[in-house]
């Protein structure tokens, strides 16, 4: 018998439009498609900007928000070390550009070089 937990989401993929995408197929489908998925790419500074659509969110609407389906991350090589959720393409396009302004300010630059070199060396989990 299957628990019942009557506050989990009963939806969990979501299109680039937030609207809900009911087979498990279709969200396939989509996040194979780097031109679907993709939203922008950028290097700045020796650091890598990426906006990209999940399109999955299991706790967004469990405390009544929208589906947080698109995400943004900055990366040191392989470390992440900045980086955010957004429930809309608008709001993940404005978050990418925030992101592209921080990776030009020298103070966030060299932060983010100190977060990479530190977790390289003592197996932390960035960010």
């Amino acid at each position: 018998m299957t628990p019942d937990f009557p506050h989990f989401p009963k939806r969990i993929f979501w299109d680039r439009q937030g609207q809900p995408i009911a087979d498990f197929m279709d969200w396939a489908l989509k996040a194979e498609d780097d031109a679907y998925r993709i939203i922008a790419c950028d290097t700045i500074g020796g650091l890598v900007v990426s906006t990209i659509w999940i399109g999955i969110d299991g706790i967004g609407e469990l405390f009544g928000g929208k589906p947080m389906i698109f995400e943004t991350l900055v990366f040191e090589g392989d470390k992440v070390v900045g980086g955010e959720k957004n429930a809309t393409e608008s709001e993940a396009r404005s978050a990418h550009a925030l992101y592209i302004e921080k990776c030009k300010d020298p103070a966030f630059v060299l932060a983010a070089h100190a977060q990479g070199h530190q977790d390289s060396h003592n197996g932390a989990t960035p960010l």
